[in-house]
């Protein structure tokens, strides 16, 4: 997953400000320079003549200043490029191109000589044995910027004058030899050490005081030599054949690769504080192990620096270079340059690989992961790995006692891998060791797996395409398994029953999975829709647990911590192991936050005297109560939907912004994230205790009779069974409410279409979704055959809808939900579906290993038949998360971390 530099030239600047970068090599390289230099300011582009053609150019473009940071959020908290150290030798960055053909011409000190002659003549500082070719001796006066990156473009013209493959090697090898040494060279000096013979003072001098800025390492790329057009070439370069240039590049690329391991080993040596001596090139076998398409995973010299000295350079080898030319060579009119797309590709690949890696000099956004290393485990993160190993060691070694104990006679419903209900019993009965470790143990291996697929490079991840043929194509095909795995319910046919809000969850959830995984939220009518999908969860809360509370009249501490232990359990795995705050997993802090609201506004006690004087009226004002709180707390008191400001929601700041809430909820120590997800639909969990109140009442008068068919004046009622027939009110309403559910159907349908402002729509939205929801939980059960029919597919995921929703963020896509995880890799579309089709598999099979871990971590910590269990188990669990917050805070502090969405 690649940034496009192209698009962002903002980017371009925040990553070379302060830079020089150097182009070394013939007229593709000098493209390559005049499409940089494009790129960052399209009038600084120099007017090149022929007679300009074989001479060394310099441009400085400027930046600006100040500059915001690429994804930064426009708010009172802006962070500029110079706050970040991007400025350390101001905002413009130089660009140089070095007149140099030749493989035998790349050496350091060759580019290095020819940087100084660009710059102002002090003939003193040289002696008479290093003067220049014209010999004239020049030298810069006062010190340089060193080159960040270096670029060389060579080639066409050694395989134009037939040299022989063992030639570049040799050549090459003399070049790089004499590089290392060049590098040895300065190091001592810097280190006080006498010149070695043949090499002076001076010399060294004049080549130091470029290279003395050390904290600016420098990077050498060197891209393959792309092909040509042997058509449209001139009778001059016809010895240029793209069989030639194959032979070249085979002849490069092991010794630069061989280079790149020597500086490897030489910048480690400098950080050990050795001696380095001149070492010749390894000739290794092997090559360097590459990241995904584009550069070596090589180590960042900024961590290798040593006090004095110069840093040893990386070098950068790219091979995805050549599929550049090969896709863009037909279309070279002269047969050897390229149109700008072509240049523009190849600069998208150098910028990448350069710029990824420093995040000194900028933050990575969340949706690249090309050619850059993910950060360094943290200690929390050591910690939990080891106690996922120490949990496996447990489970495995006491499985194994357990079997050669028994003589291998051991319970299928303690040992089988999944049953989930069947090993709660068993380990509640007698809790040990191995009864926790054993899902504690399949948990976390969900956890690290999750961890490898999203926080490594093992996996390659890609970006997402839409198109509405894929969404429609696929929402069709699910819905298909969903029509032909129809059948009866198990349950009382009831208003809203088991399996029909399961049902409900999964198809809701298959359609969501689809919507990420496409990358569909650009879409705004389907970004609408999938709103009123998260409406609709969180109607279901409102609904299921009203109804708990209302017919149960059961408030104990028990339910509480079942409900937020299962809810929560994998969350805080997730925000562990993958080291993500826990507003991150935003449908599960709302879940949580609205189902404590629900047990507040029901287990609040009723006043006794209003209670006896309007016995009806209880529920209802605690629902009213609800719906007024939720408009004084989230909607804005001037009135301005687009409103943003803090001070618009005084009541939800004074809620929400202390400790501890605010650790839970903000964001970047911000709490607009948390205001945004759960004011966009703050009614609709009252609205769903309201139909959950108004269903219950309905049934107890006789208006509802949704779990018997209609039965007509005068007949006998058929024997229980289930329902064919039956509406749910009698013919009139029900036809009264179908007319109106379908029309607000069609209104919100034509409203999405024609909405163009996003911030609009969510503010409609707020007041239209319990509307929308209704309408459709109307017309599902509005028959007796609808009620009594549910889809097994669908209820299935709807059991794994939470597991999926958090999983899907790192196993399922990648890049926290930014790009698409690939375990069978291609480019075709027969490859990308084989890969969907793959990793939608795993992901389902992970999520319901991680689902049966979650159900025995919940019984284990909140058994319902002890309340004081449950207290106690679930006061460790908040101790161990208090601790580890504590822990993660102290480490924090001790780190600098620059704070960015």
């Amino acid at each position: 997953m690649a940034r496009e530099f192209g698009s962002a030239a903002t980017a371009a600047h925040a990553c070379l400000a302060g830079r020089r970068i150097v182009f070394a090599g013939d007229s593709r390289a000098r493209q390559l320079w005049l499409g940089m230099i494009a790129l960052l300011d399209k009038s600084a582009v120099p007017q090149v003549t022929q007679q300009d053609y074989h001479t060394d150019m310099s441009v400085t473009v400027a930046t600006p200043s100040p500059m915001l940071v690429p994804g930064k959020k426009v708010n009172s908290d802006l962070t500029f490029a110079h706050e970040l150290g991007l400025n350390r030798h101001g905002h413009n960055v130089t660009l140089d191109f070095l007149w140099l053909p030749f493989v035998a011409n790349q050496s350091l000190a060759t580019i290095s000589s020819r940087l100084l002659l660009a710059g102002e003549h002090n003939p003193n500082l040289l002696d008479d044995a290093q003067q220049a070719d014209d010999g004239t001796t020049t030298a810069p006066q006062g010190a340089f910027t060193r080159p960040s990156l270096l670029v060389h473009g060579v080639g066409l013209w050694d395989v134009r004058d037939l040299i022989t493959p063992d030639q570049v090697e040799q050549q090459l090898t003399e070049v790089y030899r004499d590089s290392l040494q060049f590098l040895n060279d300065l190091d001592g000096h810097a280190a006080g050490d006498r010149p070695r013979p043949g090499v002076s003072a001076k010399w060294l001098d004049a080549h130091s005081s470029l290279w003395e800025q050390s904290s600016a390492d420098l990077d050498i790329f060197w891209g393959v030599t792309l092909n040509v057009n042997e058509a449209n070439l001139r009778p001059d370069r016809q010895a240029i054949t793209n069989e030639r240039i194959a032979q070249f590049n085979q002849a490069v690329l092991p010794v630069a690769e061989d280079f790149a391991h020597s500086l490897h080993e030489r910048a480690e040596e400098s950080a050990r504080g050795g001696n380095l001596d001149q070492q010749p090139l390894p000739h290794r076998a092997g090559r360097l192990a590459l990241e995904p398409l584009i550069v070596p995973d090589l180590p960042h010299t900024a961590d290798l620096a040593t006090q004095g000295g110069f840093l040893a350079p990386n070098m950068l080898i790219s091979r995805s270079i050549g599929s550049i030319g090969k896709a863009f060579a037909e279309d070279s009119t002269d047969g050897v340059h390229f149109p700008d797309a072509a240049v523009q590709a190849q600069l998208n690949v150098i910028l990448n690989a350069f710029c990824n890696r420093r995040h000194e000099a900028w933050d990575r956004p969340d949706d690249v992961t090309c050619c850059a290393p993910y950060p360094a485990l943290t200690g929390l993160q050591y910690v939990f790995f080891a106690v996922v190993l120490f949990a496996l060691v447990c489970w495995l070694g006491g499985s194994y006692a357990a079997r050669h104990h028994t003589g291998g006679a051991v319970a299928s419903g303690a040992e089988s891998a999944f049953g989930a209900t069947a090993r709660a019993r068993h380990m509640l009965s007698s809790p040990n060791l191995l009864s926790v470790a054993m899902p504690v143990a399949q948990l976390g291996l969900v956890l690290v797996f999750a961890f490898l697929c999203d926080r490594t490079h093992i996996f390659p991840k890609e970006r997402k395409i839409y198109t509405h043929f894929d969404l429609i194509a696929s929402i069709g095909v699910m819905f298909v398994a969903g029509w032909c795995t129809l059948t009866h319910v198990k349950t009382a046919p009831t208003f809203l029953s088991r399996d029909q809000t399961d049902e409900w969850k999964g198809w809701m959830q298959i359609v969501f999975l689809i919507y990420h995984f496409l990358g569909g939220s650009s879409v705004l009518p389907l970004y609408m829709l999938v709103r009123v999908f998260v409406a609709s969860y969180l109607f279901l809360t409102g609904f299921g647990h009203f109804t708990f509370f209302y017919t149960k009249k059961q408030f104990g501490i028990t339910r509480i911590i079942q409900v937020l232990t299962r809810l929560n359990v994998l969350t805080i795995g997730l925000c562990m192991v993958m080291d993500k705050p826990y507003q991150f997993y935003y449908f599960v802090p709302l879940s949580s936050f609205w189902f404590l609201v629900v047990y507040a506004i029901m287990a609040f006690p009723s006043i006794p005297a209003v209670q006896k004087r309007f016995p009806g009226l209880d529920a209802p004002a605690r629902i009213l109560a609800l719906f007024t709180i939720c408009s004084i707390v989230w909607l804005p008191f001037s009135g301005n939907y687009k409103s943003t400001s803090a001070d618009d929601f005084p009541i939800f700041q004074f809620l929400f912004d202390w400790w501890p809430i605010k650790e839970l909820f903000s964001v970047s120590d911000s709490l607009y994230e948390w205001r945004f997800r759960s004011g966009l639909d703050c009614f609709i969990v009252a609205h769903g205790m309201l139909i959950a109140y108004a269903y219950q009442i309905a049934k107890s008068h006789g208006v509802i009779h949704d779990n018997q068919p209609a039965v007509r004046p005068g007949t006998t009622p058929p024997p229980p069974g289930p329902l064919l027939s039956g509406l749910l009110f009698n013919t009139a309403t029900s036809a009264i409410l179908s007319i109106v559910s379908i029309g607000i159907f069609c209104w919100y349908i034509m409203f999405t279409r024609s909405c163009t402002d996003k911030a609009y729509c969510n503010y409609i939205h707020t007041f239209s979704s319990p509307f929308l929801v209704a309408a459709f939980a109307f017309l599902r059960n509005l028959t007796g055959r609808s009620r009594a029919v549910y889809s097994r597919f669908f209820a299935y995921i709807g059991q794994l809808s939470l597991e999926l929703f958090l999983l899907q963020f790192h196993i399922w896509l990648a890049a926290d939900t930014k790009g698409i995880l690939v375990l069978i890799p291609g480019t075709s579309g027969f490859w990308r579906l084989l890969n969907a089709a793959f990793t939608t598999g795993l992901f389902v099979a992970v999520s319901e290993v991680a689902s049966d871990s979650s159900a025995l971590i919940v019984s284990l910590l909140a058994p319902g038949d002890n309340t004081r269990a449950v207290i106690s188990r679930f006061c460790g669990l908040l101790v161990f998360c208090g601790v580890w917050w504590m822990l993660r805070q102290a480490l924090e502090a001790n780190t600098e971390t620059y704070q960015h969405y």
